[in-house]
């Protein structure tokens, strides 16, 4: 397949991540996967598994700028099912479902003991455990304001990203699985691109 890859960094955070896009966009770009990294909150999820993000709660004042709080973040259901299957191919442990975007590390995904900022805003006391019941995946801090950026754009959107934290039990990152985490969400991504028909992502 002769399928071209473009790899571009977004930065860290929906600020950056939205004048990024916005830039390919108006270069051609039509399909865009957000290789990232994430905490996931839920117990069943292990460090080194990646979490392929179907839509976003989206806590991100730059996509309350693309559009209002209530408008959906949500994944291409068909880029979506596509990472699905390059990872059933791969064999690498993965889970799907939906994922807390946020504007803050430490604050915004209720850090208090890494923190310089041992307090946090009464509602976001809590945050984590509330989340949790909700069925939400992990934390992470672009997929919503991308997928709300595809909707209102019209190209195609999706976003795999490497478990690096297990924040059910601690709030720290663990650095030796890192890079093979990282491995696996970019071997995911790009078989999945390289299956892609050239007239998608035209």
């Amino acid at each position: 397949n002769s399928t071209p890859i473009l790899l571009a960094t977004s930065g860290m955070g929906a600020p950056s991540l939205s004048i990024v896009v916005n830039e390919l966009i108006q270069v051609g770009i039509k399909t865009i996967i957000r290789i990232g990294t994430c905490g996931a909150i839920q117990n069943r999820i292990k460090i080194g598994d990646i979490i392929i993000s179907q839509a976003a709660l989206c806590r991100q004042g730059a996509a309350n700028d693309i559009a209002p709080p209530e408008y959906p973040a949500v994944a291409d259901p068909f880029l979506t099912v596509a990472l699905v299957k390059s990872a059933q191919f791969l064999g690498v442990n993965y889970h799907v479902g939906i994922t807390a975007s946020v504007d803050s590390f430490y604050e915004g995904q209720e850090r208090i003991l890494s923190s310089a900022n041992p307090y946090l805003q009464r509602h976001l006391e809590g945050i984590t455990e509330e989340y949790r019941r909700l069925n939400i995946l992990n934390y992470e801090m672009e997929a919503g304001t991308l997928f709300k950026m595809a909707g209102v754009y019209g190209f195609t959107a999706a976003c795999v990203c490497a478990v690096i934290a297990a924040r059910s039990k601690e709030e720290g990152i663990s650095l030796e699985s890192k890079q093979q985490a990282i491995e696996k969400a970019i071997q995911v991504a790009i078989l999945t691109v390289s299956n892609l028909s050239p007239s998608s992502i035209d």
